[in-house]
């Protein structure tokens, strides 16, 4: 590197560990996401067993309106917080 005169600064973006480490409103996303869908899915399971449903379709509705739900929370939460930091900005 030093002979071709390369930064390895160029290179410490290509490590798979760079994946790992982004944005504190995406790994809330992410989070909001799966904890919800588990929640759905406990949800869906449940409906199949207490009220009947013999079909998948409880648990994949039940996992889809979780899964939105955490997006709409998410969207409120991430709109609050860039509010407030251009508020600080000014």
């Amino acid at each position: 590197m030093i002979e071709k005169g390369v930064n390895p600064a160029e290179f410490k973006s290509a490590t798979p560990f760079r994946l790992w480490q982004g944005s504190v409103l995406s790994n809330l996303k992410w989070g909001l996401l799966l904890v919800f869908a588990g929640v759905g899915l406990l949800v869906g399971q449940q409906l199949e067993y207490y009220y009947g449903f013999h079909e998948e379709s409880a648990v994949f509705g039940s996992i889809l309106i979780a899964g939105g739900l955490a997006l709409i929370i998410f969207y409120i939460i991430a709109s609050k917080k860039l509010k407030n930091q251009k508020a600080a900005e000014e």
